[in-house]
């Protein structure tokens, strides 16, 4: 045992048992293998991956005392120990998790081959055919696993000191796979430059451990992408020069001047990575995609058609649907038969949107039947929405475009685009307000001259999860043409949740606390509570008595949350939930200290378009219904809207529990009745917007639980976070006509 001058200590020890995971956080009973604490069995808890019962680490950290559990060692830095005996290596090879490698065939390999068993399988593994029972396809898997294990470990030993997580060294693995420490001895930046969700300050530790000069050009192009990426993270589609400069300067740190960056610039210029317009700094993709949405917008308004006249039409329509439309609403209907190819169409909750919709869609297939239309809307469960409020097919975005592969940074690649274009001559997109800039142009880039292009969605919910706010944007162009529902015509059983949403929309405090507070609407409910154990506790018995009292189901409750982390956080809650819902379940597959149940609500958090016959996308729920278990193997089976969809264990990073989410990921989605948590610590998040999109989640019952000043700052604070966004400039001729737009084609 060492003890250096910052109070560190490091041991050696041996993992007897895991208490708990969760992520990769866990608790373990370890055993320390020499000094003055030898034979001890201690708590050793901090982010260890893949740790394994029998498996023997080299920890750096402090020992603690919790008042609760005694003597503990918190692990900052550790090394795994390979195995040194012929009793560890066969409990290492029987737990790397390859189907068919238990403790009864890694006894035959270490018995044929010794300690030399792990060499061999790395120079050889077609030797392990000569033993009886493993064939090559079982030697080759075993192969593939501890060679990703070697990968993890060396490039876990080389950038966890730097304090990269566990995940993002795996996604530098799965980029760079065996080249990754070559690729970032070349240039320690690489990973700044060719992917997304990465800090600067890690490479540039490795940077300098590497003796690169704090002026090199690798260092100064690297700052200038990351502070790009950055934006584009909290939603921009560029930032001013002049910004790009000052936060790439904050990063390298003093003595550097402006004319520094200007040589990073100019290669980055030169080499098409980033595109310099008047003073606005774009990264490539989001400059080719903004021109993209400009240029087709811009196109689809110079393409004229004539105008129908639908009044005749329009009436008997009316008898037909059993709907007398009012005079906005007609004009509506008309606009969409006028001669612009676009249309956009806005309105809150109960003001009509999918009523002119389905009139509309009525009309048009009454004067071009043998046209074909397509209904789409960016989340699975929008588009489930869209289909049953039409009575037509409804997809998502993704699947209307058809995902057909993805570059090697994991942008997905549609079979339609713009050279194979969509074959539909009407396209009506629902919740644009969701829509993000690099799949808008996506989708635009598909779209023929002669299609018509009607746009649905609400401006006042939050703006997309990724750069850009089309909606916000088109919106802000006078040519284009649209309508805006206000009045609300819904007076059924949701007549006060969207009561509540107008309250909110407009910021009238006072008399929403009065309708809260004197319990005037029966299907809203304000239950206060100040501290986040108080808001917990009434939280489950609230949902407890929904579930078992009133018949809702895990299906039908949306807890929703503006944060992940936290007390009040959907991680938190998840657990809790589970709990509630499912915790009599004992079927179960642990990965990374998440424990995944038949039953359980589960969500999609990566778009994965390979997974089942038309892909599985970021967003959409389900159920498991099934898990497998085969040896060593083990795989579930989940639910989405009746498709089922395996996934194998090391598949389960693709999905989350999702009895609570939080208010972005609900965006697009409705549920009979949502409980929202709200507390002062939410404070960063507590805006209108946000409780605006949250209230108009829930169909048939509202109630949010939390503290009254939380509540009261959500309604009153109207402060936006403003995205840079040349768009509406693009199209409203701000720049010179010729900068405007491309021509078509």
């Amino acid at each position: 045992m060492t003890r250096n001058f910052l109070l560190e200590e490091t041991i050696n020890i041996e993992v007897k048992y895991i208490k708990f995971s969760r992520e990769n956080f866990i608790i373990a009973g370890a055993k320390i293998l020499e000094g003055e604490r030898q034979g001890e069995i201690i708590d050793i808890l901090g982010e260890i991956i893949n740790c394994r019962v029998g498996e023997r680490y080299r920890v750096s950290g402090k020992f603690v005392n919790n008042p609760n559990y005694g003597l503990q060692f918190q692990v900052k830095y550790y090394e795994k120990e390979r195995p040194n005996s012929p009793e560890q290596l066969i409990s290492y090879l029987s737990n790397l998790g390859v189907k068919g490698i238990g403790e009864k065939t890694a006894a035959k390999i270490v018995e044929r081959f010794g300690m030399d068993s792990l060499t061999v399988i790395l120079k050889d593994f077609s030797q392990l055919t000569k033993i009886k029972g493993i064939s090559f396809e079982k030697a080759e898997s075993l192969y593939q696993k501890l060679k990703e294990e070697y990968l993890f470990e060396e490039a876990f030993n080389l950038l966890a000191p730097l304090n990269l997580e566990p995940h993002q060294i795996k996604t530098l693995l799965k980029f760079y796979r065996e080249g990754l420490i070559e690729h970032l001895k070349e240039n320690p930046y690489n990973p700044i430059h060719e992917l997304y969700g990465f800090a600067f300050a890690p490479f540039d530790k490795l940077a300098r451990d590497w003796h690169f000069p704090p002026n090199h050009l690798y260092r100064m192009k690297a700052s200038i992408v990351y502070v790009l990426k950055e934006a584009l993270e909290q939603g921009h589609v560029y930032l001013p020069l002049v910004e790009v400069y000052n936060k790439g300067l904050a990063l390298l740190g003093e003595g550097f001047g402006p004319e520094t960056l200007d040589e990073g610039l100019s290669v980055l210029l030169r080499t098409g990575e980033v595109c310099l317009e008047r003073d606005r700094l774009y990264l490539k993709k989001l400059y080719d995609a903004e021109k993209t949405v400009a240029r087709k917008v811009a196109f689809l308004l110079t393409i004229t058609d004539k105008k129908i006249n639908i009044k005749k039409p329009l009436n008997e329509v009316e008898k037909k649907l059993g709907i007398s439309y009012d005079p906005l609403q007609k004009e509506a209907l008309s606009l969409m038969f006028a001669e612009k190819k676009l249309f956009v169409l806005t309105g809150g909750p109960g003001t009509g949107k999918t009523t002119v919709i389905k009139g509309f869609i009525e009309l048009y297939q009454r004067f071009f039947p043998k046209n074909k239309i397509a209904l789409a809307a960016p989340t699975g469960r929008a588009a489930k929405r869209l289909s049953e409020s039409t009575g037509m097919p409804a997809a998502t975005i993704h699947r209307l475009l058809e995902p057909e592969g993805e570059t090697r940074s994991g942008e997905l690649l549609f079979r339609y685009n713009k050279y194979e274009p969509l074959p539909y001559d009407l396209i009506i997109i629902d919740e644009v307000s969701m829509l993000d800039l690099p799949l808008a142009a996506a989708l635009f880039e598909a779209i023929t001259p002669e299609c018509r292009l009607v746009l649905v969605g609400d401006p006042n919910q939050l703006p997309p999860v990724g750069p850009g706010q089309l909606l916000k944007d088109l919106l802000a162009v006078e040519e284009i043409p649209r309508i805006s529902l206000k009045t609300v015509f819904r007076q059924g059983e949701d007549a006060g949740i969207i009561e509540v949403a107008h309250r909110v929309l407009t910021g009238d405090w006072f008399e929403l606390e009065r309708l809260l507070g004197e319990r005037m609407l029966e299907d809203v409910f304000f239950l206060p509570a100040k501290d986040t154990e108080n808001i917990t506790n009434l939280l489950l018995k609230v949902v407890k008595k929904l579930w078992e009292n009133y018949g809702y189901s895990p299906e039908d409750i949306a807890v929703l949350s503006p944060m992940r982390k936290g007390a009040l956080g959907v991680e938190n809650l998840n657990v809790l939930l589970q709990k509630l819902f499912n915790g009599f379940e004992t079927q179960e597959v642990k990965f990374f200290g998440t424990s995944f149940k038949v039953n359980d609500k589960v969500m999609q958090i990566k778009n994965n378009y390979e997974r089942g016959e038309d892909g599985v996308f970021n967003g959409e729920t389900g159920f498991i219904k099934k898990i497998i278990k085969s040896g060593d193997e083990e795989e579930i089976i989940v639910s989405f809207d009746g498709k089922n969809i395996k996934y194998r264990k090391t598949d389960l990073e693709e999905l989350t529990l999702s009895y609570a989410t939080t208010v972005h990921k609900a965006q697009g989605m409705e549920y009979p009745v949502v409980v929202l948590v709200l507390h002062n610590y939410h404070y960063p998040l507590l805006k209108r917007n946000l409780l605006y999109t949250a209230v108009t989640r829930a169909k048939k019952m509202l109630i949010v639980i939390g503290t009254t000043w939380a509540l009261r700052q959500a309604v009153e604070n109207i402060k936006e976070e403003t995205r840079y966004s040349s768009l509406p400039e693009r199209l409203g001729g701000v720049f010179k006509k010729g900068d405007l737009v491309e021509r078509e084609g």
